[in-house]
């Protein structure tokens, strides 16, 4: 559900960082991409149901890697608007951020 709601926003973002209404097709997609990524990595740490109302941080360093992503694809967008080549690196920096998400374990050794 936070994707769902978080995508469109980051979208938006993307399009008003751009300052221009009409953009090639190809960056579009790319920006929907990064959006997509990035709401997924905010996703994993909000809380899961029924395990209280604490964030998710994760218990490893690298754990904040991932978090440091959003911010940076979101900057790569909006500094070269319309700029494929910045889209495709914002998109490589938002999937590498969820796949650290996604691989980090998920307790900490005792």
């Amino acid at each position: 559900m936070v994707v769902a709601v978080v995508t469109p926003a980051l979208m938006a973002l993307f399009i008003v960082g751009a300052r221009e209404p009409v953009s090639p097709p190809g960056w579009t997609t790319l920006a929907g991409l990064v959006a997509l990524m990035a709401a997924a990595t905010v996703a994993t740490y909000l809380p899961r149901p029924g395990t209280g109302s604490r964030l998710d941080i994760g218990c490893t360093p690298c754990a904040s890697v991932a978090a440091i992503t959003v911010p940076i694809a979101v900057v790569l967008l909006t500094t070269s608007p319309h700029a494929v080549p910045s889209a495709l690196l914002a998109l490589g920096v938002a999937i590498f951020g969820l796949r650290q998400r996604l691989t980090d374990p998920s307790t900490c050794p005792a």
